[in-house]
């Protein structure tokens, strides 16, 4: 289990540190597009600067594991309708469902079948027509160069100490979002490549 409360007090410097507003404006960048009102389900938001760009027209549930994330994230300004819980995504019990599913660099950090289950289950979550947004890093195999691989690996090295993270690889998400019928809306990369914010939607077809 990842336990990010160690870091919660400085993480939002140490992510400025090494990728400036780069990480901020991935997942923030699909939002402008959204019609509303939504109701949109956030899950790992970390410490809830995504909350700040989000309209007030839209109602925010907003999961995250981390207590002390929560806690940063309740400080914010923002002027959504935002209901937060401390919980796991897999611990996470609702009868609600959701226009729009938001996982900003929240994947990463999952095995393969823990991914298949996750994804499974927003699939349930979501309404006719409603769609995933995710904005994390892309697989090492992804044509990056040799400097974002090691950077890649040193993230991983260090979130395995700070936070017990497990993984030292990305599981690529695309094939698993097309085995459960989801089909991309649109992408944009960051970061010169390492990043990429896309949309993905259930094809009703």
């Amino acid at each position: 289990m990842n336990d990010y409360n160690r870091i919660a007090p400085f993480y939002d410097r140490l992510k400025k540190l090494v990728f400036g507003e780069q990480l901020d404006l991935a997942s923030n960048y699909h939002l402008s597009k959204l019609t509303g009102p939504a109701k949109i389900l956030i899950v790992g938001g970390g410490t809830g600067s995504i909350l700040t760009n989000i309209s007030s027209i839209h109602s925010v549930d907003y999961v995250d594991q981390s207590s002390n994330m929560i806690d940063l994230a309740k400080a914010r300004k923002f002027t959504c309708d935002v209901t937060f819980q401390t919980s796991t995504f897999e611990n996470y019990d609702t009868t609600l469902s959701y226009d729009v599913i938001i996982f900003p660099f929240f994947l990463d950090m999952f095995t393969k079948k823990e991914l298949e289950d996750i994804l499974k289950k927003s699939k349930q979550l979501l309404k006719d027509n409603g769609s995933i947004h995710i904005s994390d890093f892309v697989a090492k195999n992804s044509g990056l160069s040799v400097f974002q691989k090691l950077l890649l690996t040193s993230i991983f090295v260090f979130f395995r100490i700070t936070t017990q993270h497990r993984l030292f690889k990305i599981i690529n998400t695309q094939p698993l979002l097309q085995k459960l019928n989801f089909q991309p809306v649109t992408e944009k990369s960051f970061v010169s490549g390492m990043v990429v914010a896309s949309v993905w939607k259930i094809d009703i077809h």
